[in-house]
């Protein structure tokens, strides 16, 4: 059985719209709590459970914050430069399913899509350098 993807409720608890229909588990904190296994330290009023990935956009909209390392680091490292989310989370999926030699190919660009490769390199592999 596939895991569930799980969302950080991390500005109020769960209640009537505060995130998108089709959850499959929830639980409410009524009071901030510290996120399990989580080493930064960030709290959230509960969380969220679907049989499938958010779009980024309904992150952004509802305000959740993914459980899942590489999809936030995703989120989160394009927040500030690109508003369409779902746009920039598209394309580093499609790069995703490229394989790893087309990857690091294009890491080694100086635009935005080897900016784009670097990242999802480094999210894989956090020990990766681009080679000179």
């Amino acid at each position: 059985m596939p895991k569930n993807k799980r969302y950080y409720n991390i500005v109020r608890p769960a209640d009537i719209a505060t995130q998108p229909r089709g959850f499959v588990d929830m639980q409410a904190w009524f009071l901030m709590q510290e996120i399990p296994d989580d080493p930064s330290g960030l709290t959230a009023y509960g969380y969220v459970e679907y049989t499938t990935e958010l779009t980024a956009s309904e992150c952004w909209r509802y305000q959740l914050r993914p459980a899942d390392a590489r999809e936030r680091a995703i989120l989160y490292l394009y927040l500030d430069h690109d508003r369409d989310l779902t746009k920039v989370y598209g394309f580093v999926k499609r790069w995703i399913t490229f394989g790893i030699e087309k990857v690091e190919a294009i890491a080694k660009r100086d635009d935005r899509d080897g900016e784009v490769a670097r990242a999802v390199l480094i999210i894989d592999n956090p020990d990766w350098r681009q080679s000179a």
